[in-house]
């Protein structure tokens, strides 16, 4: 069990050295990765095993935090690697390198692998995916809930159809007829995505009887972010405490403060960040009450006793719900600046920074919507409700705006209200 004492920023700052076990065929290769990691030696504990079998071994004799390893491998491939490291080692995070041409390898490692890089990587890329990787092995030090999170069984892999539009969307060669053709492929998101984009949360000025038309109305990003927030409860349907009515419940209120989010920033690529992690902010709440029901009905009846914050949920549920969603979307290769929003959104000054960015935004849009709740009188269910963070807005010398975040929500509400959305 994590140090209730311990604020989440200094989970990350406590681990030990990260051990990491790199996996291919080919000496050259492996040589390239020996030379270009070679900067790293004095803080990651590096083991380069020759072909699949060699990893195997290694997997056998010795733990390791983080797996990366070629897929199309003679003798014993990348799968099998895979599937023994998720057997014996299923709290390792596990990252695959691609070919160009191995696309459809990629999706099937999409199974066993929390993150798909391309191959030839860059080795500053596969530095910045290994560093977020043990930056997330931070985020839990609960040993026996990073096994739980990190096993096929209980942790959902990255969605394949928000993959092949995350590539499209950014290929500068692509455009919107390629990502139509990909979500025509899903009839049900498809159908859900024009329902949501005809309903009060956006207000457009006309009804959008096409996926074309929602496209260039709303951004490609923007849509990729509701493709995400749509396949990612699927795993979670039918499992735990959740019905499929809370599922959509949850739905919702994560367009609601994306939306709320994508309006305070004004547009641009901060927007559609801000949007991206408002969507996914409370994932951890579905993961603990789809996937481990006894620890949510253990925190629910902490909190109808008024025993409130993280220290609580790290009590029962081994971890803050924010570090649990965050820890998952950082397997799944979301952005950086997405994955330290979703994990800091409720403790904003964890993270030095001196000017408005994703963090500001989800926090300050989940701050606002649980104050007009609270001053309607609604009840609010929602265990993760907290106010805004005054000290910090001021430390950004935004309390200005305030007022206009106050009202700016106040109008989304009631729009929102007065079209019937829940």
């Amino acid at each position: 069990m994590s140090d209730p004492s311990l604020p989440l920023a200094d989970e990350l700052r406590s681990t030990g050295p990260i051990r990491i076990l790199f996996v291919d065929d080919e000496v050259n290769a492996l040589d390239g990765l020996r030379r270009g990691l070679r900067g790293k030696r004095h803080e990651w504990d590096m083991v380069f095993a020759k072909g699949g079998a060699a990893a195997i071994e290694a997997l056998a004799e010795g733990e390791f935090d983080v797996i990366v390893t070629d897929i199309q491998m003679s003798g014993v491939d990348g799968f099998e690697v895979l599937r023994f490291a998720l057997e014996r080692q299923p709290e390792a995070l596990r990252l695959v390198l691609t070919g160009q041409n191995q696309f459809e390898s990629a999706l099937r490692a999409v199974t066993l692998a929390h993150q798909c890089l391309a191959k030839p990587c860059d080795r500053h890329e596969l530095r910045e995916a290994i560093e977020r990787a043990c930056n997330l092995r931070g985020l839990l030090s609960d040993r026996r809930l990073r096994a739980t999170l990190s096993s096929i069984e209980s942790l959902p892999t990255a969605p394949k159809l928000f993959i092949k539009i995350s590539r499209l969307v950014e290929d500068e060669n692509s455009g919107t007829a390629e990502i139509v053709a990909l979500l025509e492929q899903d009839l049900a998101i498809s159908a859900k995505l024009l329902q949501v984009v005809n309903s009060a949360f956006f207000g457009l000025p006309r009804n959008v009887t096409s996926l074309t038309d929602a496209t260039n109305l709303l951004g490609q990003r923007v849509i990729r972010a509701m493709v995400l927030g749509e396949e990612a409860v699927r795993p979670f349907t039918g499992k735990g405490l959740f019905s499929a009515a809370d599922l959509v419940r949850e739905q919702q209120h994560g367009l609601k403060v994306a939306r709320l989010a994508h309006r305070l920033a004004g547009g641009g690529a901060l927007a559609e960040s801000a949007f991206l992690a408002g969507m996914m902010h409370d994932l951890g709440w579905t993961v603990v009450g789809s996937l481990l029901p006894e620890r949510y009905q253990s925190f629910m009846e902490s909190h109808a006793r008024g025993e409130r914050g993280q220290d609580v949920e790290r009590a029962t549920l081994g971890a803050p719900h924010e570090a649990i969603g965050a820890f998952i979307l950082g397997t799944w290769g979301l952005p950086l600046e997405v994955v330290e929003a979703v994990a800091y959104h409720a403790q904003p000054s964890c993270v030095p920074h001196a000017e408005l960015n994703s963090i500001t935004l989800v926090h300050v849009a989940t701050a606002l919507l649980h104050e007009i709740r609270c001053a309607s009188g609604a009840e609010d269910s929602r265990p993760s409700g907290r106010g805004l963070d005054l000290s910090y807005v001021a430390s950004l010398g935004l309390e200005s705006e305030v007022p206009v975040w106050r009202a700016t929500a106040a109008d989304l509400v009631e729009q929102w209200e007065s079209g019937g959305v829940g």
